[in-house]
């Protein structure tokens, strides 16, 4: 088991099976919803659903719940590190980044 340290909330020991847990559902939503790839409150929701199971969660079962944090952790992990499950901003901003370098090697050569 593994603590976390975080300044202004209390954080519960997790374990390496609850890592992986989280990491495999963050996974699945991004790997099935265009919508979790750029909206981190979705996924964020979609995340909390899925282990709790309820619409409503009771404020004792929401303390046992990851943070926003952990989840959108391993969003950036899937998308940034590995680079999987893209998001079309994420795609955009890249496809931006190009045309603009492209810009400027033709401004030198002219």
């Amino acid at each position: 088991m593994t603590s976390c340290v975080a300044k202004h909330h209390k954080c519960a020991e997790v374990g390496d099976d609850e890592k992986e847990k989280i990491k495999n559902i963050v996974g699945e939503a991004l790997r099935e919803s265009h919508r979790a790839r750029d909206d981190d409150r979705y996924l964020v929701w979609y995340v909390w659903h899925k282990l709790s199971r309820r619409t409503f969660i009771p404020f004792e079962d929401f303390e046992k719940l990851p943070s926003p944090e952990t989840i959108t952790r391993w969003r950036r992990y899937y998308q940034n590190t590995l680079g999987l499950y893209v998001g079309r901003r994420q795609k955009a901003r890249k496809k931006l980044k190009e045309q603009k370098k492209k810009f400027w090697r033709q401004m030198k050569i002219s």
